[in-house]
């Protein structure tokens, strides 16, 4: 292994953290920016990499496409499409994995039909509601990470008070990135 300045590192993330422009049109706020910065001004003061995973709403459905909750989302093709996606995700871990980068953990968003971690919404068009449960890509992409054993922590990022405490998920993340660089001195260092 070659040694240089890189961390070793890597926290993967909802695509929207990195770019709000992706969240469905009048999902984006002050409280969802003002969370997505908070997340990546720990990550860079933590020193890690971060990795942006697509995100499959935009890309099955594009920019224009209307608000809607997982049982909205649910079909075949969606699910079926999520699954790639996770799969592709699953493929980059191994990568980093066999090259000795640790993936510290992964980033959901609390209420996302897609990358809800505890929660997510149900129902059609204004009887939505939230629910406890997970988003469909958050869900696949477990499902394929308990297949191969690999047991990274997914943490939700809140938006919104109604989702949970950002600053506890906050704190989690400090701790598993905290977690995951101390494992890669003792390993590598």
């Amino acid at each position: 292994m070659l040694r240089d300045l890189r961390p070793g590192v890597v926290v993967y993330l909802a695509h929207c953290l990195l770019d709000q422009n992706t969240k469905a049109p009048g999902l984006a706020s002050e409280k969802t920016i003002n969370a997505a910065d908070r997340v990546i001004g720990l990550l860079r003061g933590l020193n890690v990499g971060i990795v942006q995973m697509p995100c499959p709403e935009f890309t099955h459905l594009g920019l224009r496409r209307p608000r809607q909750t997982r049982d909205q989302y649910d079909s075949t093709a969606y699910r079926r499409h999520c699954r790639a996606i996770a799969e592709q995700v699953l493929n980059e871990i191994e990568d980093y994995h066999r090259a000795g980068v640790i993936v510290a953990c992964i980033l959901g968003i609390e209420g996302s039909p897609t990358c809800g971690v505890e929660w997510t919404t149900k129902g059609w068009g204004e009887k939505s509601e939230k629910t406890r449960g997970k988003g469909i890509l958050i869900q696949e992409l477990q499902t394929l990470l308990e297949q191969k054993n690999l047991n990274i922590p997914t943490i939700g990022i809140p938006e919104k008070p109604k989702y949970g405490d950002l600053e506890k998920a906050l704190k989690r993340v400090e701790e598993a990135v905290k977690e995951a660089q101390s494992r890669r001195r003792k390993t590598y260092l």
